[in-house]
C-alpha cells in the first residue's frame, strides 16, 4: 500500500524544504508548493500513488490569494484532511480547516499532527517534486 500522500503549500523554501523532509523520514509521499497554484497542479488522486490524505497550507499562502481561490483549492482536496498553519496574530482565514496550527509551532507538532490525521504503518520513504 502507498504511503500516505501529503501536499505543503508554502512560500517560504527552506521551511517548506524542512518539513517535507521530515514527513519523508516519517514514511510519508511529500510534495511541496509554493502557492496555491502550484499546488492545483497535483491532482488528488493518481495510479500507484496514494490519494492525498493531508493538505498542509501556511497562511503566508493564502494572503495573496482570494477567498474564491482558497475554496477551489480545498474543493479540489476535498477528501482530504486540512491543516491551516496560522499566525497567532491574524484572524484565522476562511475555510473548512481540519485543525489548526498557531505559530510559533515546530517541525516535530507539524509531522505529529499529520500522524494523527493520516496514521499508517512507516516503512521505505518516497519523493516528489518540491
Amino acid at each position: 500500500m502507498p504511503e500516505p500522500h501529503v501536499v505543503i503549500v508554502m512560500p517560504a523554501q527552506w521551511p517548506r524544504s524542512l518539513i517535507r523532509a521530515a514527513l519523508i523520514e516519517a514514511g510519508y509521499d511529500a510534495a511541496g508548493a509554493e502557492d496555491l497554484r502550484d499546488a492545483m497542479r497535483y491532482l488528488a488522486a493518481v495510479p500507484n500513488r496514494a490519494t492525498v490524505g493531508v493538505l498542509l497550507v501556511d497562511d503566508d499562502a493564502l494572503r495573496i490569494e482570494t477567498d474564491r481561490e482558497t475554496q477551489r483549492l480545498l474543493g479540489k482536496f476535498a477528501e482530504s484532511r486540512t491543516i491551516l498553519l496560522a499566525r497567532a496574530t491574524h484572524p484565522e482565514p476562511p475555510g473548512a480547516w481540519t485543525l489548526v496550527l498557531r505559530r510559533p509551532v515546530s517541525v516535530e507538532t507539524i509531522v505529529d499532527a499529520v500522524r494523527e490525521l493520516a496514521p499508517h504503518d512507516t516503512g521505505a520513504a518516497s519523493s516528489a517534486d518540491d
